[in-house]
Parts: C-alpha cells; sequence; structure tokens
C-alpha cells in the first residue's frame, strides 16, 4: 500500500508542475524572421518567447535545419528523436 501511495503522490506533484507550467508560460507561432515586431514590450522581468519546431528524418535534414535556425538567432530547447536522427526538434528565441 505504501508504494501506491508514494506513486500517487509522484504521479500528482508531476500533473501539479506541468498544469503550474502551462498557466505561467506562453506559447507564440514565429513570424517570418523578416515580419517579427513587438508593438509593446513583455512587462519588466519577464521574457517573450517565439518557439519553433521541426521534424526531422535524418542527420542532413537535422543538420540544414539547426543550421539555418541558428543563423537566425533561435536556441534549441527541446528534442524527441524517435530513431537515430528523427524526431522532432524545438527552438525558441526572444520576441
Amino acid at each position: 500500500m505504501k508504494t501506491h501511495t508514494g506513486s500517487f503522490l509522484l504521479g500528482l506533484s508531476l500533473a501539479l508542475a506541468y498544469i503550474l507550467g502551462c498557466a505561467t508560460s506562453r506559447v507564440v507561432t514565429p513570424a517570418p524572421a523578416d515580419a517579427q515586431t513587438m508593438a509593446t514590450p513583455p512587462p519588466p522581468g519577464t521574457h517573450a518567447w517565439a518557439y519553433h519546431c521541426v521534424e526531422a528524418d535524418n542527420l542532413e535534414t537535422l543538420t540544414r535545419h539547426t543550421d539555418e535556425l541558428g543563423r537566425q538567432g533561435w536556441e534549441m530547447v527541446t528534442a524527441t528523436p524517435r530513431s537515430n536522427f528523427h524526431g522532432v526538434w524545438c527552438f525558441k528565441r526572444p520576441m
């Protein structure tokens, strides 16, 4: 019984952390690099981020995407590889 309680509390903690993270973050669909402007700056002490995800199925495609995004100021924040270099790669940059 003690094992089930520990598992439940762990699951509950992870769920709460996920919900809080979703509630306090903001996802913005990026516009083309030349069209990105901000009408009003974010409040002091906060950051507004643009996010962009790409799917790659081989090393050549992944390298081409990451090189181009790096030149545009994007920073990789997460990757969900499925096998070898196939997967989804997500990037962010300040707005």
